[in-house]
C-alpha cells in the first residue's frame, strides 16, 4: 500500500519568546536610529556631528570650519559599511542568544509527563 510521508518539524517557537524578540529587536533598532555625539570631540563640537549606529557608528558626517562658519559634508552622512555588516551580525547574536536561551528556559520548566 501507499506510505504517507512523515511530516517534517517546522521552525517553531513559543508565542513568548516571540513576544520577547520583538522587544529586544525594538531596544536594538531604537539603538541604532538613535543620534549620539563622538566622545573624543570637545562638547560644543560633538553636538555638531551627528553619528548613527550601535555598537558602532554607522553613518557620520565631516564638518569643515571655514571662517567661523561650519558645514556638514554630506549632509545626510557618509554610510560606514563594515560598521553596518558588524552592527547586524551583533544584532542577530544578540537576538538568537535570547531565542535559545528562552526556549531552553521554557523547555527546561516544562512539567515531566509519564507515559503510564
Amino acid at each position: 500500500m501507499s506510505e504517507v510521508p512523515k511530516k517534517h518539524a517546522r521552525f517553531q517557537m513559543h508565542l513568548s519568546t516571540a513576544i520577547v524578540l520583538m522587544f529586544v529587536a525594538g531596544v536594538l533598532i531604537r539603538l541604532n536610529v538613535q543620534r549620539w555625539a563622538d566622545p573624543t570631540l570637545p562638547m560644543f563640537l560633538s553636538m555638531e556631528i551627528p553619528l548613527f549606529g550601535w555598537p558602532f557608528y554607522t553613518r557620520y558626517s565631516i564638518l569643515t570650519l571655514d571662517n567661523e562658519e561650519a558645514a556638514m559634508e554630506p549632509l545626510n552622512g557618509y554610510l560606514h559599511w563594515p560598521h553596518i555588516f558588524a552592527d547586524a551580525a551583533i544584532g542577530l547574536s544578540i537576538l538568537a542568544l535570547v531565542f535559545f536561551i528562552f526556549e531552553w528556559w521554557i523547555i527546561r520548566n516544562r512539567p515531566c509527563v509519564s507515559s503510564n
